[in-house]
């Protein structure tokens, strides 16, 4: 980029406004800077900047850079407004840059966000600002009553934030905010000191609590304090009793009978129960020897070859557990097991877009599959959105993909895959390993 001449620079004490186009409806495809200026006597600006789009609505920041020289250029925090950052619309905007943290040299950098087209015109009018454009001015009040009207103080930002300055004995309404020398109660009534003398002297023994002279309360009739820390009980020890009838009681009785003389004379009575698979509690039964016992052939986990196989091998199977017993290993499920750990072996591709943004359709028909891969197509101007039947941008069960961005899924039927659209005639490329 080359160096503006035009700038010009003006003595330190002097004022003035220039004025200066950098961008009139110019074309911008990436990233880039303007062309830099001396920052000299320059200490503000104000800038006016505005991106329209063809294709889609520009997805921009504008930011300020400075440098030393004519190359090393870095940016610095000095643009300021309220609602300053990313610019995803095609509105003008304008900015207010302070230039007093700025090096030499200056320049405006706009970056191009994810999600713009990149056939962006941009417009960047600036007006520098020379000088000192603040001004302070002293007002003298003469002795005596001035009258000022209604005056309210602001926090100059939120246009509720202010507090009148009333007659100090007049009576507010609860929670108007007041500037006044005597205090005022929850209903907005002047309070009278007097009234506070008893909180006053309540206070002040308070504030004299300390590990000689504490708060005197007594928890236990007849005693001064409690006992403190371990040990045996005595007259400062604090009893809790529980009523008779409480669970507690009946539980801590049974406990109490228990004891270890004779073939299960009064042991604690446990029934192990474990999950079916299918949702359902089992009882779980004892060998002599008092293990659990286990049936491998029919526990539910093996009925399915797909749950039990959870590794590619390609040699001989091998199980190892604690077994008192022998082992029945049967080969009932070996065809199902060989299907489930196989490679794919075809690779089925297609491509899929959304007619209407909202309406999620499903990738394709009914197709086995072990994987599918999924890639947002190349030409996408918004995301994709990819899940079950019920995706939308707004569910939590979705994956949400920009233009090439890509996820496989591990899934057995491409008719289960659901794509929606932000935009109408937008979607995915795919390929299904089967």
């Amino acid at each position: 980029m080359a160096l503006i001449t035009e700038i010009p620079e003006i003595g330190p004490q002097e004022r003035m406004r220039y004025p200066y186009t950098f961008k009139d409806a110019e074309s911008v495809t990436s990233s880039s800077a303007t062309d830099h200026f001396r920052t000299g006597n320059i200490t503000g600006a104000v800038v006016y900047v505005k991106a329209t789009s063809a294709a889609g609505t520009p997805n921009y920041t504008l930011s300020l850079q400075t440098a030393p020289d004519e190359t090393n250029f870095v940016t610095v925090d000095a643009m300021s407004k309220p609602d300053f950052g990313a610019i995803n619309d095609e509105n003008g905007h304008t900015y207010i840059v302070n230039f007093s943290s700025c090096h030499m040299y200056s320049r405006f950098y706009i970056t191009l966000n994810a999600g713009d087209g990149g056939d962006d015109k941009f417009t960047i009018k600036v007006c520098f600002l020379y000088g000192n454009f603040t001004h302070a001015q002293d007002v003298s009040l003469e002795a005596g009553s001035v009258t000022l009207g209604d005056v309210r103080l602001r926090d100059g930002v939120t246009a509720t934030n202010y507090a009148d300055i009333n007659a100090a004995n007049t009576a507010r309404t609860t929670g108007t905010k007041v500037v006044a020398v005597q205090p005022i109660d929850a209903e907005g009534h002047v309070v009278d000191w007097s009234d506070l003398d008893d909180c006053k002297t309540a206070l002040q023994v308070i504030d004299d609590w300390d590990e000689t002279d504490r708060c005197k309360v007594n928890p236990i009739a007849g005693q001064a304090g409690v006992a403190a820390g371990a040990g045996t009980s005595n007259a400062l020890t604090q009893r809790i009793v529980t009523a008779t009838d409480s669970p507690d009681v009946t539980a801590l009785e049974k406990i109490d009978d228990w004891e270890d003389s004779g073939a299960f004379a009064d042991y604690a009575k446990v029934t192990i129960y474990g999950d079916n698979g299918a949702g359902a509690p089992i009882k779980m039964l004892m060998d002599a020897a008092g293990n659990p016992q286990v049936d491998v052939v029919t526990m539910p986990h093996l009925a399915s070859a797909v749950d039990f196989v959870s590794a590619v091998q390609s040699g001989a199977w091998s199980v190892s557990a604690v077994q008192s017993g022998a082992w029945n290993v049967t080969e009932a499920n070996s065809s199902a097991i060989s299907a489930a750990v196989a490679t794919p072996t075809t690779l089925t591709g297609g491509s899929k877009t959304v007619a209407a943004a909202g309406t999620a359709e499903a990738l394709g028909s009914s197709l086995a599959t072990k994987s599918i891969y999924i890639r947002a197509k190349a030409g996408n101007t918004s995301f994709v959105c990819v899940g079950d039947s019920t995706v939308d941008e707004s569910t939590n069960q979705q994956i949400v993909l920009y233009a090439n961005d890509a996820v496989t899924l591990e899934i057995a039927n491409r008719a289960t895959v659901y794509v929606d659209a932000d935009v109408n005639g937008e979607g995915v490329d795919y390929l299904c390993a089967s």
